[in-house]
């Protein structure tokens, strides 16, 4: 009788490419954390996310200092997913059993976990949200909204973002860029800002990247698997768009024109819509607007 094939303890999925004399390091990971997912560099270590765990890496020594399995309770494993650093935190998404969880690096502990999203993707972090992509799959000809999940970092609160109209795929990735439009890909053919304007690109958009080029930016995002690159120039229109949806028009006219006359001391001030920043909201704030009127990115 032949015995059955047995994997080895270890398994070799992760490399580290040396670019002064061309040579690899292998990392032999133990194969209970099986293949990649996501990896990232923060606090001074490699940390690299699996479907079934994540390690930490010394990647001076290139040594695996330590590594997690069986994350968190009453789950199997992330299979699939990705992974924001955020100050001590790590956010993980899990896309097989629709979680969100958070590592503390300083006490190497999973210390929040989230359920009851659909099919979590992407992850974005600022000072105030997380953003996850939701990647719904459209079943039967199903026609649905597709969503980005917001999570309040201090309430815990969910609020769901819309997209645009899915019919294969929801939303793979979001990005948050510098001038703050939150932009997303997703697998129904479609590359945008959310809650602004949408255009149409080849199907399986997935990662994004931000290039900053002075005044503007470019977003980077992989179409068709990474078979081709599509390119966006952003920033375009400057202040004037206060709700950043991607367009000046009378959404943003009516937004300043409301507060006309408030002063930096008042509730009722929205920094926002002092455009030149001098602590008053006026008809010089209302002009630049207004002159910008129709622009988009």
């Amino acid at each position: 009788m032949i015995a059955p094939y047995q994997l080895p303890s270890t398994i070799p999925v992760l490399a580290k490419l040396n670019m002064n004399n061309g040579t690899f390091t292998v990392f032999w990971i133990p194969k209970e954390l099986s293949g990649g997912c996501d990896i990232k560099y923060h606090g001074d270590f490699i940390w690299y996310m699996t479907n079934n765990g994540l390690s930490k890496i010394n990647y001076t020594t290139n040594t695996i200092v330590k590594s997690w399995t069986g994350l968190v309770p009453n789950t199997v494993s992330f299979g699939g997913g990705f992974m924001k650093p955020d100050g001590i935190y790590l956010w993980l998404t899990s896309v097989s059993n629709n979680f969100v969880t958070r590592f503390n690096t300083l006490t190497e502990q999973f210390d929040l976990n989230l359920t009851g999203f659909e099919r979590p993707l992407g992850i974005e972090v600022d000072s105030k949200y997380v953003y996850v992509a939701e990647n719904r799959r459209s079943e039967l000809g199903e026609t649905f909204m597709g969503t980005i999940a917001r999570i309040d970092k201090t309430t815990l609160k969910v609020v769901r973002l819309n997209t645009t109209t899915v019919t294969n795929e929801g939303p793979y990735y979001v990005l948050k860029d510098r001038f703050g439009y939150l932009w997303f890909t997703d697998g129904s053919y479609h590359f945008g800002i959310v809650g602004g304007l949408i255009w149409n690109a080849p199907p399986l958009n997935l990662f994004m990247i931000e290039v900053p080029m002075g005044l503007i930016s470019q977003i980077w995002f992989t179409a068709h698997g990474s078979a081709y690159i599509g390119i966006k120039d952003t920033g375009t229109v400057g202040k004037a768009d206060i709700n950043l949806d991607g367009k000046v028009d009378i959404k943003d006219v009516s937004m300043v024109s409301r507060l006309f006359g408030a002063v930096s001391s008042d509730p009722e001030y929205k920094a926002e819509c002092d455009i030149n920043s001098d602590g008053r909201i006026d008809i010089k704030d209302v002009a630049y607007v207004s002159r910008s009127y129709g622009a988009t990115l």
